[in-house]
């Protein structure tokens, strides 16, 4: 105890302090912070670039089409917004365009009229 109380003076902190660094060097033979034991990801780096490959081969196939091929070929379900989260990563916006104005026969004249007089 007299040893603990000499270490928490020069280093300027509690003696408990002290105490449960030794448990910890003791119990784990490091002192470092372990690494966080969270969630692991489901697609790894390889299954986004597949991913990513299918969408520049064909730009018009959408999130759970990519989301079933690839839980087929991972063989665990990959959901259609873990497909969507990668191609945001990777600078795949989805938007869908505009749709232009339907201009009947019959509007049209009036239409060009009007660009003809600009």
């Amino acid at each position: 105890m007299k040893v603990l109380q000499n270490i928490a003076k020069v280093v300027g902190r509690s003696v408990n302090c002290i105490q449960k660094i030794l448990q910890k060097f003791k119990k784990t033979g490091m002192l470092a912070n372990t690494e966080g034991r969270g969630r692991k990801k489901i697609m790894n780096s390889t299954t986004e670039r597949r991913v990513i490959h299918q969408v520049k081969i064909d730009h018009k196939i959408g999130a759970p089409k990519i989301a079933a091929s690839t839980s087929n070929t991972l063989g665990r379900s990959v959901s259609a917004e873990t497909v969507r989260r990668a191609l945001r990563k990777a600078g795949y916006n989805g938007r869908v365009a505009r749709k232009k104005p339907l201009i009947a026969y019959s509007d049209m004249k009036s239409v060009l009229s009007l660009l003809s007089i600009n």
